[in-house]
Protein backbone atom coordinates (compact mmCIF):
# COMPACT_ATOMS: atom_id res chain seq x y z
CA UNK A 1 0.00 0.00 0.00
CA UNK A 2 2.61 2.51 0.58
CA UNK A 3 4.83 1.59 -2.79
CA UNK A 4 1.41 2.10 -4.13
CA UNK A 5 0.98 5.50 -2.63
CA UNK A 6 4.59 6.53 -3.40
CA UNK A 7 4.00 5.88 -7.09
CA UNK A 8 0.28 7.82 -7.32
CA UNK A 9 2.55 10.81 -5.66
CA UNK A 10 5.61 10.52 -7.61
CA UNK A 11 3.18 10.42 -10.91
CA UNK A 12 0.88 13.49 -9.40
CA UNK A 13 4.75 15.22 -8.92
CA UNK A 14 5.30 14.83 -12.67
CA UNK A 15 2.29 16.19 -13.28
CA UNK A 16 3.15 19.33 -11.57
CA UNK A 17 6.41 19.42 -13.21
CA UNK A 18 5.18 19.74 -16.37
CA UNK A 19 2.98 22.40 -15.92
CA UNK A 20 5.64 24.27 -14.75
CA UNK A 21 7.98 24.14 -18.04
CA UNK A 22 7.01 24.96 -21.30
CA UNK A 23 9.93 24.23 -23.20
CA UNK A 24 9.70 20.83 -25.15
CA UNK A 25 12.95 19.18 -24.26
CA UNK A 26 12.44 19.66 -20.35
CA UNK A 27 8.94 18.60 -20.44
CA UNK A 28 9.65 15.56 -22.33
CA UNK A 29 12.77 14.84 -20.04
CA UNK A 30 10.89 14.74 -17.18
CA UNK A 31 8.18 12.71 -18.59
CA UNK A 32 10.04 9.74 -20.12
CA UNK A 33 12.14 9.97 -16.75
CA UNK A 34 9.13 9.80 -14.37
CA UNK A 35 7.77 6.80 -16.48
CA UNK A 36 10.93 4.88 -16.34
CA UNK A 37 10.83 5.32 -12.61
CA UNK A 38 7.27 4.35 -12.63
CA UNK A 39 7.90 0.95 -14.00
CA UNK A 40 11.05 0.26 -13.00
CA UNK A 41 12.59 -0.13 -16.32
CA UNK A 42 16.16 0.43 -17.55
CA UNK A 43 16.00 3.07 -19.49
CA UNK A 44 13.23 4.80 -22.10
CA UNK A 45 12.67 7.46 -24.90
CA UNK A 46 10.44 9.58 -25.87
CA UNK A 47 9.82 11.53 -29.24
CA UNK A 48 7.93 13.79 -30.82
CA UNK A 49 7.45 13.55 -35.52
CA UNK A 50 8.50 16.58 -37.16
CA UNK A 51 4.46 17.96 -38.66
CA UNK A 52 5.33 15.48 -41.80
CA UNK A 53 5.43 12.46 -39.34
CA UNK A 54 8.79 11.74 -41.59
CA UNK A 55 11.44 12.04 -38.43
CA UNK A 56 11.87 12.64 -35.26
CA UNK A 57 12.08 16.26 -33.40
CA UNK A 58 12.80 15.77 -30.64
CA UNK A 59 13.68 12.75 -28.96
CA UNK A 60 14.80 12.35 -25.47
CA UNK A 61 16.32 8.84 -24.08
CA UNK A 62 16.90 8.04 -20.52
CA UNK A 63 18.83 5.33 -19.13
CA UNK A 64 21.18 5.16 -22.35
CA UNK A 65 25.16 6.13 -22.41
CA UNK A 66 26.06 8.49 -25.38
CA UNK A 67 27.33 5.34 -27.11
CA UNK A 68 23.90 3.11 -26.88
CA UNK A 69 22.19 6.67 -28.20
CA UNK A 70 24.29 7.30 -31.31
CA UNK A 71 23.94 3.46 -31.93
CA UNK A 72 20.04 3.22 -32.12
CA UNK A 73 20.45 6.25 -34.27
CA UNK A 74 22.53 5.43 -36.85
CA UNK A 75 24.77 7.77 -39.03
Amino acid sequence: MVHTRRRFQDLLDAVMAVGRDLELPVVLRRVITTAVELVDARYGAFGVLTDDGEQLEECIPVGLSEQQVAASVGP
